[in-house]
């Protein structure tokens, strides 16, 4: 339960426009993930499981400094 509690902390501070605005564009934040940009852009908040993909491909982006 604790690390569910932990997860949501990280994942909680992370939307759309933030990631893309760490990756730098939409079209380099899909780069990052492997998908199309048009699959970001559709997002209206960013799935599940492309969070727990950021998490692993940029750590540094959830640090909680």
């Amino acid at each position: 339960m604790q690390m569910l509690k932990c997860l949501f902390c990280y994942t909680s501070k992370m939307d759309k426009q933030k990631a893309i605005t760490l990756a730098g564009s939409q079209s380099e934040l899909a780069r990052i993930l492997g998908i199309t940009r048009a699959a970001v852009h559709n997002w209206k908040m960013i799935p599940t499981g492309r969070l727990y993909q950021l998490m692993i491909l940029k750590p540094e982006w959830f640090d909680n400094k």
